[in-house]
């Protein structure tokens, strides 16, 4: 590791030296960054230019028997690759900065790092994961046509290389290691189809072209079922939250019955309010994935005896329900007076 960091420092000192306002950042990444390597380790390097002078850096090369890329992106590049609209976000999310120009670049760095590292947007990753999955019949197809070892072994590598980055994003994440410790990488995910493992042996270990092709079959239709399967989910995700918009303008209703009858000492009536609001919402956001679990226990709050401390924490559920629903861009129409209703009625209605 020592020989392939002097490359490095090396390179470093001559931005320093020649290039000082032409290079943003240089990042290593793969086993060096793991600092994981071995003696016939490489150095996987990128750098960031500034200015077009600074692409003038990017220059491949052997030393000792070892290849060596200084591999120039542009921060446009990076943002795409930051989308997941590229298949190696992991340079981003593992890359680890050497050199930096100024506190802004790599601030713009990180920041490139935190939109890689937010998987929260499913949707993204069902629809890269769908554009890959397009590819899939025409390297099959190149499989099946396959009439030796070589090309059968060749079509075989291709295709599960496209199999685990599909895998990936349907788990929303990358490949972060690969090669070596794939196999690995994706049976630790937590959906993967059941005959991954045994299809990534038979790649290594089959010299049967007819069963190699066979058994990639059966996996590509197992991916095929899980990325349906994901889009049906969203797609019904999707469905439910616009039918949602009055839900709502309704369920208020239930909330007023808890404040009124605990106000009136009715000890009955917010019982019933209260497991109404569950059983509502229950059946209303069923399979949507959003759930009340971060909200208070409304249900078991309730004592016969202390209705005032449920008429509070029942203001406090109220509104922890509305940001609920305003994250997740579920509309509540509400007028602060009758003359605004009045206007919406004769207008909009």
């Amino acid at each position: 590791m020592e020989e392939l960091m002097r490359v490095a420092e090396e390179f470093i000192h001559k931005i320093k030296r020649d290039y000082p306002n032409d290079v943003a950042c240089v990042v290593i990444m793969g086993s060096v960054a793991f600092n994981q390597t071995h003696k016939r380790s490489d150095l996987d390097l990128f750098f960031i230019p500034k200015t077009d002078r600074g692409y003038n850096l990017g220059k491949t090369f052997i030393v000792d028997g070892i290849g060596f890329d200084l591999w120039p992106i542009s921060w446009e590049r990076l943002e795409r690759i930051a989308s997941y609209e590229e298949r190696i976000t992991s340079i981003i999310l593992d890359g680890k900065v050497i050199y930096y120009s100024s506190k802004d670049d790599l601030d713009r760095y990180e920041n490139l790092r935190k939109k890689a590292a937010d998987t929260s947007n499913k949707s993204l990753f069902i629809s890269q994961a769908e554009e890959l999955f397009s590819e899939i019949y025409k390297e099959f197809y190149k499989l099946s046509s396959s009439d030796n070892l070589m090309e059968a072994r060749k079509r075989s590598i291709t295709l599960l290389n496209l199999i685990s980055n599909i895998i990936a994003l349907l788990n929303s994440t990358v490949i972060r290691r690969g090669r070596g410790r794939l196999k690995d990488e994706i049976l630790g995910m937590e959906n993967h189809p059941g005959s991954y493992e045994e299809v990534f042996n038979l790649t290594f270990r089959s010299e049967d072209t007819s069963v190699l092709k066979a058994k990639y079959l059966k996996l590509i239709n197992e991916v095929e079922k899980m990325l349906l399967l994901d889009k049906e989910k969203m797609k019904r995700k999707n469905r439910d939250l616009c039918e949602l918009e009055g839900f709502y303008e309704e369920l208020i209703n239930s909330y007023n019955k808890i404040y009124y009858n605990c106000e009136e000492g009715n000890p009955y009536t917010p019982l019933f309010a209260a497991v109404e609001i569950y059983v509502e919402w229950e059946d209303a956001f069923h399979d949507t994935g959003i759930t009340l679990e971060s909200l208070p226990d409304l249900i078991s709050a309730y004592k016969i005896d202390n209705l005032e401390e449920l008429s509070e924490l029942a203001k406090k559920h109220q509104f922890m329900l509305e940001k609920l629903l305003d994250d997740n861009s579920i509309k509540v129409k509400r007028f602060k007076d009758f003359h605004e209703c009045k206007i919406w009625i004769q207008n909009e209605l």
